[in-house]
């Protein structure tokens, strides 16, 4: 009787809260987390055999890690699909007249990860707090230019730079322009976008909006 109750109660509890236990299979550690009898359990000092694994961890003694593989190759090596936060930052400026230099980012529509950017709201720029490689993206729609018109639009890291280009007025009222650049940032560097007038073909105002995509890679 105690024996039955024994196994319907480990067998409850295999389903609800698997069993975490460790195996040493030659040089590789692996983490069991399922059993295939039940009963093995109470004879498992006797044939360790009983004991199944699906290899969903697996460390090896040079201290690879394995998720879903028992053959790590690297620091961590995951068979199957990573479901992580990515770390990603959004911010938008609603309007300016071109030639006042920098965009103000009053507007932050996401950030996953504060600790990654420093956002001031009616600031123009972007700290970097943490170092490593990030694309950053910006997309700009300039209204009111005049037939043959130019607005410059540049990225700059650190006042310094990393992409430019320029937006001509062909046959409509708009023109739009997009950056996409990758590069490595050190923590406080900062990231700044300008649009300036690119030629003297009109005196009237002109308006711009424009967002800017900050994304971490490593």
């Amino acid at each position: 009787m105690f024996l039955l109750i024994l196994i319907f109660y480990l067998h409850v509890n295999t389903i609800t809260h698997p069993l975490l236990i460790s195996k040493q299979e030659g040089t590789v550690m692996k983490i069991l987390t399922r059993v295939t009898c039940v009963i093995a359990l109470i004879f498992a000092f006797f044939s360790p055999a009983a004991f199944a694994t699906d290899d969903s961890l697996v460390v090896t003694e040079t201290g690879e890690v394995g998720v879903g593989t028992d053959t790590p190759t690297t620091a961590l090596d995951v068979n199957g699909v990573i479901n992580g936060q990515p770390v990603v930052g959004v911010w938008a400026q609603t309007s300016t007249e071109i030639g006042v230099g920098n965009y103000i980012w009053d507007l932050e529509v996401l950030n996953t990860k504060p600790e990654y950017f420093g956002w001031v709201a009616g600031q123009d720029h972007i700290v970097i707090k943490k170092a490593g490689y990030y694309q950053i993206s910006t997309g700009v729609l300039v209204s009111g230019l005049t037939v043959g018109g130019r607005a410059d639009l540049e990225v700059t890291k650190n006042d310094n730079p990393i992409a430019s280009s320029l937006c001509y007025q062909v046959t409509s009222a708009f023109c739009s322009q997009n950056h996409i650049v990758i590069d490595s940032f050190n923590v406080n560097d900062v990231v700044k976008v300008s649009i300036s007038r690119g030629g003297d073909r009109f005196g009237h105002d002109v308006a711009s909006w424009s967002k800017l995509t900050i994304s971490k890679l490593n």
